[in-house]
């Protein structure tokens, strides 16, 4: 004998959680690289030193060091606004 499963309709339930728009997330994203990101990347791989120890290279973040020589980074205007690039 064969026994009947009850069927589950899963269509009928509601959307829970509005989605975000795509944009948005990238948006968000990219401030968030701006604005920690890249500081968070470059304490990772500050200062690079030379193999035999002689030179070393210091990033713009929130080490001492480059707090001491005065290193930042900053953007810039873009070159082509919204309308020359679509």
């Amino acid at each position: 004998m064969a026994s009947t499963l009850a069927q589950k309709i899963y269509s009928r339930i509601p959307d829970i959680f509005a989605l975000p728009t795509l944009i948005d997330v990238q948006t968000e994203s990219f401030e968030w690289l701006r604005e920690e990101g890249l500081s968070d990347l470059f304490d990772e791989i500050s200062p690079i030193e030379s193999y035999n120890g002689g030179m070393k290279l210091f990033f713009p973040g929130n080490t001492r060091e480059s707090r001491d020589f005065g290193l930042k980074f900053w953007f810039e205007d873009p070159k082509h606004d919204i309308d020359e690039c679509v």
